[in-house]
Parts: structure tokens; sequence; C-alpha cells
């Protein structure tokens, strides 16, 4: 969590590469992750859009705004980009469009019509059940299925995916990405409202080295289910204290 060093490091990586879109990508995250800021990741995204790039790049940049959005708490622009992407876009990663209607679930449920969120729920749970069944082993599938199951209510299936999700990519064996599967799991649990275990792995994942930060709980509408719990405030307390 050196922010101010990490953002050195990518500055000198963009004087190499000023067309990394990785590398600007990160940068936005940082700013948001580290600071609070905002205004960077729409220069960043602002950078992006006169940057040429093939279809995976595209989805990349398309996944950034959805996180970006979603962080701003602006669902009806998160709606209106999901809605009004074509489904081809996505056919440049297999199984990708479940994103599209996963997006869509989570805008309008966040808008208020529950009927409408469920079937787009329903058509990703339907892709990332295809992806599971091809690649039973691939934790990131198996993630994200164990998320759309939250939302449609599916508690028991949901635990047992974001298990087994860990299982396959636990920290021990990947101590840079092993956290952000950690963070993934803790949502799930905080969707089907076991306050306590999300509450616990936040906690082990701000004491030890991860993206995970306070601005992270402050703005993140994942948690927002907690933010009634005293436990989650003292969280944030104890954190913004070291």
């Amino acid at each position: 969590r050196d922010f101010d060093t990490a953002d050195k490091v990518l500055d000198r990586a963009l004087q190499i590469d000023p067309n990394g879109l990785g590398l600007w990508e990160l940068k936005a995250k940082l700013a948001i992750i580290g600071k609070g800021d905002f205004s960077v990741g729409q220069k960043c995204l602002e950078k992006l859009k006169t940057m040429p790039m093939g279809g995976e790049e595209r989805l990349k940049v398309m996944g950034g705004t959805v996180d970006f959005l979603l962080l701003q708490r602006k669902y009806k622009d998160l709606l209106d980009l999901a809605q009004n992407t074509p489904d081809e876009v996505f056919s440049a990663v297999p199984h990708s469009l479940a994103l599209k209607y996963f997006v869509i679930g989570l805008a309008q449920k966040a808008l208020g019509d529950e009927s409408q969120s469920r079937p787009a729920f329903l058509k990703a749970k339907a892709i990332c059940e295809e992806k599971v069944k091809q690649s039973p082993d691939d934790a990131d599938a198996v993630m994200q299925l164990a998320k759309v199951q939250a939302c449609l209510g599916e508690k028991d299936a949901a635990v047992s995916g974001a298990q087994r999700a860990m299982q396959l990519h636990p920290e021990s064996k990947d101590a840079f990405e092993g956290p952000a599967v950690t963070a993934q799991a803790a949502q799930i649990y905080t969707i089907v409202g076991d306050n306590s275990r999300a509450i616990e792995m936040l906690d082990g994942l701000m004491s030890r080295p991860s993206d995970l930060t306070v601005y992270g709980l402050k703005l993140d509408p994942a948690w927002d289910s907690l933010r009634k719990d005293p436990r989650f405030q003292a969280l944030i307390d104890k954190y913004t204290k070291v």
C-alpha cells in the first residue's frame, strides 16, 4: 500500500510505453483506492478513448469503466453502458457476455427494478455455468458463477463456489493475485448476509499485503449492506488509525 512510490513507478513505465493499457488502468485504480480520487480515473478513461485497441483490449476497458461507474454509484450510466453494448463486442473473449448481463442485473437491482434484474442474472448464470463446465478448475470462472448465484439468492451454491475458488487459487500459493480471490469471496458472504464471515475476511485482508484499502471499504458499494454493522465501522476505524 505504498501508493506514492507505486504511482512514481507507473509514471516511469508510461514514459516507456505511453499506450500501455494496463498501466493507465492501474494508475486510475491506485488513485481511487489510495486517495479516493476519481479525477485521475476520468482522465485515464479519456486517454484510453484515443488509443487503438483490439477486441480483448476493448473488453478490458469496458470492465474498468464498469468498476469506475460502480464505485461512483452511477447505476443509470452503468445500465446504459451495458444495454447499449452489442453482444457481438463480447465475441473476442469466450463467455465474457456474462459480464454484460451481470452488470445489467446489478444496475437494475440498485435502481430498484427487481423484476428486470432477475432475468439478467439468470442469463449471466447460464453463461457462467457453461464456462465452469468447460473449465471446472478455473478459479475466476467458479467465482464469477458464485457471485451470480449469490445475487439470485442461491446461498448454499454461492458459498460453496466461493470456497472452491479460494481452494483453486489460494493466497498460500499466490500472495499477489490470491487476495483478490479472497476479496471476491468476502463479497459473496456479504451478499448472502453472512456479515461475520465477511468482516472477518476483510480484517484479514487489511492486515496483510493486498489491494484492499480503507478507501475501498468506504467507497465500494459491494460493502453497502455491512455499513450499519458496528463491526464494519470498527474495522474502518481500526485501519484508518494505522
